[in-house]
């Protein structure tokens, strides 16, 4: 059968054999060699050959005065091996040859692309394909035997589907676990959760999520092949108050206002603040709004703390320190503060604040002005020193907002007063 005559004895006339890259039951073989011979495979490895006109004999692929280094094996067109399986890969896919070659277990799958695609060889023969990442593209799938390729399918990656909506409570407590539910539930969908979180399910569309570790941030999120779809993000378990924000050393008198500083204000769902002042003695002192807290010092040393409570619990305290002396800032040239009746405001204790004003040339004239929370000017009076007095007795109760002007910059130096009879 060495060429041209290599298929005389089996090759039809309408050409209707093909060749094949791997050895299966009724496959004809030509060993690649000078030789007036043919083969029929009847099982793995063992032929009925003949050479020339004589007779036929059956024996094992080696037993040839021939090399097995340049096998041939050709079979009637169709069936052709191919591989089953859906060409879109959305998460994971398993594909199967058929049909099988007579080695079957010699088959192996390779990938053309691993960025996008893993696969694993089954004992069964068959290949699991899993998509990596959240790239899109296609790849080669190979199937081979006897470390040749047998046969190969274009396999891509699926286009995620749209973003899925996510129902569930945004607070979880412990002890008390949320239904979470993905109204658009779609096959290949799972759950994601964050490390202080856990699920009673990551494939069903309904999913109960339970407090698994420390208060603070979390999310639930939809994925879909390994990309993330969707993600709300909730609060676990009690408050976690940060810091305290404000200043640690002021002058006795002044208005000075504090904050309470968390990860994430909309989160926990505060539902109180509860401030203390440590020892609060005669000082004013309250809060406003749902967060701050605003403090008229006497002086003297003193502990201000704040704790946070939600649904699951009241968070740990967060503290700072706080002295209040004469000379720790500039804003004690007016007094008292609050006031009744007479406020005053010392302008010479004003130009002792402000260095640049101790060395002017000429003194300039100091426009006080008293403002409401509104803007409108209530009381003024032009000064170069001494002190000035407004009379707030016929004000109502309420914030006010002092201005000084020193005759040299536009922008007046401001300070808060509050008016309480």
């Amino acid at each position: 059968m060495n060429d041209p005559n290599q298929k005389t004895y089996w090759l039809p006339t309408d050409h209707s054999y093909v060749e094949i890259p791997y050895q299966t039951a009724q496959a004809k073989v030509f060993y690649g060699s000078g030789s007036d011979h043919s083969a029929i495979v009847v099982s793995a490895d063992v032929f009925i050959s003949k050479w020339g006109d004589g007779p036929l004999f059956i024996h094992g692929i080696n037993n040839s005065p021939y090399s097995t280094n340049d096998l041939h094996y050709y079979v009637l067109e169709g069936p052709y091996p191919y591989i089953n399986g859906s060409t879109q890969v959305c998460t994971s896919n398993t594909f199967s040859l058929s049909p099988l070659p007579l080695k079957n277990n010699d088959i192996t799958w390779t990938v053309s692309n691993s960025s996008l695609f893993s696969v694993v060889s089954n004992a069964d023969n068959t290949a699991t394909v899993t998509r990596t990442g959240a790239t899109s593209g296609n790849a080669i799938l190979y199937a081979r035997a006897d470390g040749m390729n047998v046969a190969q399918l274009t396999i891509w990656t699926c286009s995620p589907p749209p973003p899925p909506a996510i129902s569930g409570s945004t607070l979880i407590c412990g002890g008390a676990p949320k239904s979470f539910s993905s109204p658009n539930w779609q096959a290949g969908y799972t759950w994601g959760k964050s490390n202080n979180l856990s699920l009673s399910s990551t494939i069903a569309d309904n999913t109960t999520v339970s407090l698994n570790g420390d208060a603070g941030m979390g999310w639930v999120s939809v994925n879909y092949g390994g990309v993330e779809l969707n993600r709300i993000n909730v609060w676990v378990g009690p408050p976690i108050i940060s810091y305290i924000s404000g200043v640690e050393n002021m002058q006795p008198g002044v208005y000075t206002e504090y904050s309470a500083i968390m990860p994430d204000y909309s989160l926990p769902a505060i539902t109180s603040y509860n401030w203390q002042l440590t020892p609060l003695g005669s000082n004013y002192f309250w809060t406003s709004g749902d967060y701050y807290c605003a403090i008229i010092f006497n002086p003297g040393s003193y502990t201000l703390s704040v704790t946070a409570c939600n649904a699951c619990g009241t968070s740990d305290p967060s503290y700072m320190y706080i002295q209040s002396s004469r000379g720790s800032s500039s804003g004690a040239f007016a007094y008292p503060n609050p006031v009744d009746n007479i406020l005053t405001i010392d302008i010479d204790a004003f130009i002792a604040a402000n260095p640049l004003a101790q060395f002017s040339i000429a003194r300039p004239a100091y426009d006080v002005r008293l403002y409401d929370g509104s803007g409108n000017q209530l009381r003024q009076q032009k000064v170069k020193g001494g002190t000035v007095q407004f009379d707030v007795s016929s004000l109502p109760d309420g914030m006010y907002y002092l201005h000084i002007y020193d005759g040299v910059n536009a922008t007046p130096i401001m300070t808060t007063i509050i008016v309480q009879h």
